[in-house]
């Protein structure tokens, strides 16, 4: 479950960085 957990928070983390 971490390793999910850690992927969701840089999923997150790359669409807030995406730009537009």
């Amino acid at each position: 479950e971490q390793t999910l957990w850690k992927y969701l928070t840089y999923a997150a983390a790359s669409m807030i960085n995406t730009p537009g």
